[in-house]
């Protein structure tokens, strides 16, 4: 374990057991050795070792039955694919967890030449901000910033705690046809006390522009947690 390193302990414990059973190093079924003795292979406490593992609890990773110690369990990873129509909110539910948004901010703007800049609406548009926390049953996946034109904010922004922002654009009639976006790392910042992690911690922020057909209905930047979330891709050279 890293003990100067800013992210916490147990999540460090988290990514190693993830690593594992990527590696095929822990397979599905194996039974996980007992408190005392993963406290010493960690060098950590038992109150951080019990985080840990009610974490990858949560995630599916293991379960925990008395009597019968700590197995690995085969679980459905939460990775999103940027070039994929899938949304978060929809992933969330194929992974067998509940989607649980809390609505953060809701507001009127008019697009000023610094957002103009960043998400490619013009100067001068009436526009709707949207903000909320995305989480996987009890676990932080995401915090989610919207940018879209006011014209098109035709639902109530309550209907986002139960519904995907692209299945109420759908309603509409709206489908997302291109998109456009990039990735960075930065720091947790104001995202850290929701994600449970220290300020300095990294996490990893989507900027995407969407578009239906020739027009752009919404500009987003999304930042996702270190662990809980995962961005995967496929290359065909055969289809290229």
């Amino acid at each position: 374990m890293d003990h100067a390193n800013s992210m916490p302990l147990y999540l460090q414990i988290v990514a190693q057991v993830n690593e594992a059973i990527r590696r095929r190093a822990l397979k599905e079924g194996a039974l996980l050795p007992a408190e005392p003795e993963l406290c010493r292979v960690f060098d950590v406490g038992r109150s951080t070792l019990r985080r840990a593992m009610g974490h990858l609890e949560s995630l599916g990773t293991i379960s925990r039955r008395r009597g019968l110690g700590t197995t690995v369990e085969k679980t459905v990873p939460l990775s999103y694919r940027p070039d994929a129509p899938g949304t978060i909110f929809e992933l969330i539910g194929a992974s067998m967890r509940t989607p649980v948004t809390r609505l953060l901010d809701v507001g009127e703007l008019v697009v000023g030449e610094e957002l103009s800049a960043a998400s490619g609406f013009p100067v001068g548009m009436a526009a709707t901000y949207l903000k909320r926390e995305r989480s996987a049953t009890n676990l932080p996946v995401a915090v989610l910033e919207n940018w879209l034109p006011a014209e098109l904010a035709r639902f109530d922004p309550r209907e986002l705690e139960r519904r995907g922002l692209e299945d109420l654009f759908g309603a509409q009639g709206i489908r997302q046809r291109h998109a456009e976006y990039e990735f960075s790392a930065e720091l947790a910042g104001e995202a850290a006390a929701f994600f449970e992690l220290p300020e300095s911690a990294p996490v990893l922020v989507e900027l995407r522009k969407a578009y239906d057909g020739d027009r752009q209905y919404c500009y987003s930047r999304n930042t996702y947690h270190p662990l809980n979330h995962r961005i995967r891709g496929v290359l065909d050279s055969e289809r290229s």
